[in-house]
């Protein structure tokens, strides 16, 4: 499962975000110099409408030059694009799975939104969380994703890290039979105005990362 949380410029006192699960993702991976730099990159494009529904598109691309050129081509795409794009993946209802070591780019091109990042309480652009709901099962840790930073993709909003595809904290890579399953949940700062904030956003199913092919 992945989800979004809203969170407005002063959240309500007594606020607070559980323990991270797995490492957190503004960690520097471990070992970082015997990993060399994805040649993939994944964006995850936030809008809304003027109704306030929420835009989400997911697309793919090689990186091609610059990290930055690449996620500058694909956020081209998705901002170019009608809300619902019938030539990408649009947002809700599909499987996210890497296979392969990937730039991950999230970008919220809506003015005055951003991602939501606190880290003196412990609260990141992705939480990673142990469970959804009430559902008893169990999602796996964070010990893929890392070295996140803030950065603009044609002045709009922005964070960046890396899926390293690894499988525990001394970045041993998944084997070709081995997959995690992770339930993800995007941290949005909306901007305090009411009504017509967008309503908190649950979609099914997982993400997933894979062994290699």
């Amino acid at each position: 499962m992945s989800n979004i949380r809203i969170f407005l410029p002063e959240q309500p006192s007594g606020f607070m975000p559980g323990p991270y699960h797995g490492d957190p993702i503004s960690a520097p991976k471990a070992g970082t110099p015997n990993f060399p730099a994805p040649t993939k990159i994944y964006m995850l494009y936030f809008s809304l409408t003027a109704t306030s529904s929420w835009i989400i598109k997911h697309l793919r691309g090689d990186v091609t030059g610059t990290i930055e050129a690449s996620e500058e081509a694909l956020f081209d795409i998705a901002s170019n694009g009608p809300p619902y794009d019938p030539t990408l993946e649009n947002g809700f209802n599909h499987t996210t799975v890497w296979n392969e070591p990937t730039y991950f780019t999230m970008v919220m091109d809506k003015a005055g939104y951003d991602f939501y990042w606190r880290p003196s309480d412990g609260i990141e652009p992705i939480t990673f969380l142990p469970r959804k709901m009430i559902d008893p099962k169990k999602y796996d840790k964070n010990y893929a994703f890392y070295d996140l930073q803030r950065v603009t993709v044609k002045n709009v909003p922005a964070v960046r890290l890396v899926n390293y595809l690894t499988k525990d904290s001394n970045g041993a890579p998944l084997e070709p039979d081995e997959n995690r399953i992770y339930c993800m949940q995007y941290n949005i700062l909306a901007p305090l105005v009411a009504p017509g904030l967008p309503p908190p956003l649950i979609w099914d199913p997982d993400s997933q990362n894979q062994g290699p092919d």
